[in-house]
């Protein structure tokens, strides 16, 4: 007797082997059975024909750290298809934090409860924040040798890793020999991933960076999001992605991770020089206040700004400012002309008003881009974003709502650019597998029971960056640890999700 047999549907197990027509049981939380199962007992059944049923979607690279803790439905992932997300990217994560520590994180996630599993990575910036504060000194070996005893701890407690955020502060504050000797820690015990000092005109430099944190520490490298910002530097993936493969070659394990649009979404604070931000966020707010060394800022932004595309491609997207969310949906070109200022002058008091809290999409990668990573062997696919429900009253990025379903309806079924297998696999067990999250990312027997159920001439992202706030078509049914969260299309409340430590 089964709990339930989803039966008659195309299966793609995860493993990227050709689909096949099978049945598929579940007892309890895990897979039981899959092949043709003829006449068996189920208490429920669950009708596939016509259906792909594939692993629920393992989320690589995604920010729901603290989402999740005020509403665990996790909306707009699982009308995706996701299953599982790993957290903690970028160089922040929800723990340690001042008076908890990332045990005690962890503790709440599960105390919230949820609909996804969830993953995490330690964020490099809350050690450095924790143990150095918000300035831009080095660390010395003293405060290194403490930090790594805080990430081992940390590692201790279930995180699969560590991640840094080197384009933000603190993170941009910390040289190769904090990243290596971090990431000696990590070696062996799970994944360092890190989002580039670049993504721009020093591209390739940043990446021989990461290169060169693995080289000397022999972790498992992740590069997050790989993509080249800026209309002048299009076009040189290729040969980044060539670093990448040289260095495997050399015996380095690195991969990296890619999400299906030709925009990103990140903080306007990114526009303002390093230096200014030593300090933290008040510091930095009274700089651009000062006429002198916003003058200065002015210089560097501006050249910074324009060689990763201008201002015209940044949208603000968020603002805590009342008086300015008139602006949001905007770019900072048309914000200037409605101020009667700069765009950078725009931007500037924005981030003022807002006290540095200012949320962009920036339309600066190129679309042959994009297909090159989303194509290549070495990457996994992931949203960069956040669970979310509709009723956020931002414009945020359309990833939120539609990246895995983008990716099957766009580069799959409409452009033939990946098998639907091969674009599985890199959804589901090259994700698991790279994170180190055993048992799942595979539709077999003994692994949970987390599957997605959906149309393969229907799926597609609806959610678009005038309406972003839109779920899928296509994602059916989805079951997480072997309860439906997701049924005919609809979120049915359950939040059966588990917060996953590494063994």
């Amino acid at each position: 007797m089964y709990d339930l047999v989803i039966r008659g549907g195309l299966v793609v197990d995860g493993s990227g082997r050709p689909a096949f027509r099978a049945d598929v049981a579940i007892t309890g939380r895990q897979v039981a059975a899959v092949g043709e199962l003829g006449r068996v007992q189920s208490r429920q059944w669950m009708d596939a024909g016509g259906l792909v049923v594939s692993p629920g979607f393992v989320d690589i690279h995604s920010h729901s750290d603290t989402v999740t803790l005020e509403d665990g439905r996790a909306m707009s992932k699982v009308m995706q298809g996701v299953a599982t997300e790993v957290i903690g990217n970028c160089g922040t994560s929800g723990g340690p934090v001042p008076g908890t520590t990332y045990g005690q994180y962890l503790q709440s996630l599960e105390m919230a409860k949820t609909s996804v599993n969830l993953a995490g990575l330690v964020g490099h910036g809350n050690l450095r924040t924790l143990l150095m504060g918000e300035g831009a000194g080095k660390a010395t070996p003293e405060t290194l040798e403490n930090m790594k005893d805080l990430l081992a701890r940390c590692l201790e407690e279930g995180a699969f890793g560590l991640s840094s955020g080197l384009e933000y502060p603190p993170g941009f504050f910390a040289d190769v020999h904090e990243l290596a000797g971090l990431c000696q820690v990590v070696a062996g015990r799970g994944l360092y991933s890190t989002h580039l000092r670049d993504e721009g005109p020093g591209l390739e430099e940043a990446v021989r960076e990461a290169l060169e944190v693995g080289r000397r520490s022999r972790v498992a490298v992740q590069i997050s999001h790989l993509k080249s910002v800026g209309p002048e530097h299009w076009g040189q993936l290729p040969a980044t992605i060539a670093l990448v493969e040289a260095a495997r070659d050399e015996g380095l394990d690195v991969m990296f991770d890619v999400y299906p649009y030709t925009a990103s979404s990140t903080s306007l604070s990114i526009v303002v020089p390093e230096w200014a931000h030593d300090g933290g966020r008040q510091a930095l707010v009274a700089r651009l206040g000062d006429p002198d060394t916003r003058r200065r800022i002015e210089e560097e932004s501006r050249r910074r700004t324009e060689r990763q595309g201008g201002w015209h491609r940044m949208v603000v997207t968020s603002v805590t400012a009342p008086e300015h969310r008139q602006y949001e949906g905007l770019n900072l070109t048309e914000i200037g002309q409605a101020l009667g200022k700069e765009p950078w002058d725009a931007a500037f008091d924005l981030l003022i008003a807002s006290q540095g809290q200012v949320g962009v999409i920036r339309h600066a990668i190129s679309p042959d881009d994009v297909a090159c990573a989303i194509a290549h062997p070495l990457s996994i696919i992931c949203s960069d974003g956040r669970a979310l429900s509709r009723d956020i009253e931002q414009k945020v990025h359309p990833r939120n709502f539609g990246a895995f379903p983008r990716v099957l309806g766009k580069y799959v079924r409409e452009e033939g650019l990946l098998t639907l297998e091969w674009a599985i696999a890199k959804m589901t067990s090259r994700a698991a597998d790279r994170v180190g999250i055993p048992g799942r990312g595979i539709l077999a027997p003994g692994y949970w029971a987390d599957v997605t159920v959906f149309d393969p001439r229907s799926v597609q992202d609806q959610a678009t960056f005038a309406e972003p706030l839109r779920y899928p078509s296509g994602i059916c049914h989805v079951l997480v640890n072997g309860t439906a969260v997701v049924r005919d299309g609809q979120h049915t409340g359950a939040l059966p999700g588990r917060v996953l430590r590494r063994q």
